[in-house]
């Protein structure tokens, strides 16, 4: 078949095969975009908690929901070692109340916490914070403010 057999292909056929491909791309496009919408996103940042002075008082751990729909947030904490999480002990949220806590699309949390919510062991070395959903998936993230807690804890630990 030459390029001259090329030109006796009727139109209807070449717009035929183009409008198939266009439509077997578009639903390739459609089914990844159905099973990115389905998978539980989170955002998890380790935070400063500053006074309206901007006086630091603490640490926090963000936690910010970017799934299509609801989920539920059962516990936070820092991972400790390898696969090892170390959470965090009373945690309290800004917006008042405790863990669990249910999570609409877009809408985040923010978890207080300071040095004394640790059981602070000596040789133990602080990695990302985490944050565990309900249904068992369990989420890192890191930042400036979290690396500054994981060394003072380690400074306390080395102390005593």
């Amino acid at each position: 078949m030459g390029l001259s057999d090329l030109k006796d292909i009727p139109w209807k056929d070449v717009l035929t095969i183009g409008g198939a491909s266009v439509g077997a791309v578009l639903g390739v496009i459609n089914t990844l975009s159905a099973i990115n919408q389905q998978r539980v996103r989170i955002r998890v940042t380790p935070a400063y908690l500053l006074s309206t002075e901007e006086v630091p008082m603490g640490f926090s751990i963000e936690i910010i929901n970017l799934s299509a729909f609801p989920i539920t947030i059962s516990e936070v904490g820092f991972s400790v070692g390898f696969r090892k999480r170390l959470p965090i002990s009373s945690p309290y949220l800004l917006s008042g109340g405790t863990l669990p806590c249910r999570l609409s699309p877009r809408e985040a949390i923010s978890v207080t916490f300071g040095p004394q919510n640790f059981p602070v062991v000596q040789g133990t070395k602080i990695g990302a914070a985490y944050a565990r959903t309900a249904c068992g998936r369990t989420i890192f993230g890191r930042s400036p403010a979290g690396r500054q807690f994981a060394k003072m804890i380690g400074e306390i630990a080395a102390s005593r």
